[in-house]
């Protein structure tokens, strides 16, 4: 069966999911179980509050979650993609898979928009599976080489594809040999996501200013679904925003990665003193079905 991935879900989908992976990395860091959990934004309707409390060794949490787009208005985009090309891609993803066989996964990035009528799809589609299909066995073991680029011309439009080597991104991840084609829309990347994180964090601090003026811990819990490997992990911009003007309303910041059953979870605090590096290795792994947490090793 055909895989056509799209960058996007409800942000309900996994909200309840997300915001238990973050109590239970807080209680994998402190040792000890929450108690006394209360929902005050399901109780409270009239007014704006945090998602979830709880105690850990008598000291209050306070957990507001909300998603981050991968993109300007990644979450109201998804009728680009309905259709005629939802349909071919996933065609597209089926040849190649049936044609190739890999050691490696590889993935196809399409830009988030594409203007293309249903005359030109054809050739388009079949002009990317020849390119594929002759790129794949060339790409290398790491990064730059593991990414191949190609402008195609469709009429007067220029449509960049990438194509590349999927990255593991911890030691027991396997690679199945796998086709599959993901969108994004790239412009300024690192200027567009430092603004994705600042809306974030303005939504967020009037529901979780009140609790930590009485004492709790302020939590803000950003949900990342974003796939591609990229230097510009919000937790970056978490982490400058933090310090520079959110500290007053927010105490931490836990990032969860969405990825199949194990999710990524990041962290920073308000004074929290490390280096871009370490910020970017300081990685938990959270598997969703078992309700398990470990610590990741990054290198």
């Amino acid at each position: 069966m055909a895989q056509f991935i799209i960058e996007h879900a409800l942000c309900a989908e996994n909200e309840e999911k997300v915001i238990h992976a973050a109590k239970r990395w807080i209680e994998f860091i402190v040792g000890d179980k929450a108690s006394e959990e209360e929902y005050p934004d399901k109780i409270e309707r009239q007014k704006p509050e945090v998602d979830l409390t709880f105690l850990i060794n008598k000291r209050k949490y306070a957990l507001e979650h909300t998603c981050l787009e991968a993109f300007s208005n990644e979450l109201n985009s998804d009728g680009l993609w309905n259709g005629d090309f939802g349909s071919r891609i996933n065609e597209l993803t089926d040849v190649v898979n049936s044609s190739l066989s890999l050691s490696y996964d590889l993935e196809l990035t399409f830009p988030n928009k594409i203007e293309i009528n249903k005359k030109n799809l054809s050739r388009f589609l079949s002009d990317v599976k020849e390119w594929i299909l002759f790129q794949s066995g060339d790409l290398g073991e790491s990064f730059p080489e593991n990414i191949a680029i190609k402008r195609f011309k469709v009429a007067n439009h220029n449509i960049k594809l990438r194509l590349g080597r999927h990255r593991l991104r911890y030691p027991e991840e396997k690679s199945i040999g796998r086709f599959r084609c993901i969108r994004i829309a790239k412009s300024d990347e690192a200027y567009d996501r430092r603004i994705i994180v600042e809306k974030a964090f303005l939504s967020k601090t009037k529901k979780l200013s009140p609790h930590k003026e009485k004492g709790a811990k302020s939590v803000l819990v950003l949900e990342w679904r974003y796939r591609i490997p990229t230097p510009y992990s919000p937790i970056i911009y978490a982490h400058e925003m933090l310090k520079e003007s959110y500290s007053n309303a927010i105490d931490m910041v836990i990032l969860v990665g969405i990825d199949n059953k194990e999710w990524a979870i990041k962290y920073t605090e308000s004074d929290l003193k490390i280096s871009e590096k370490e910020l970017m290795g300081n990685w938990w792994l959270y598997n969703w079905e078992e309700d398990k947490i470990r610590k990741y090793i990054w290198s």
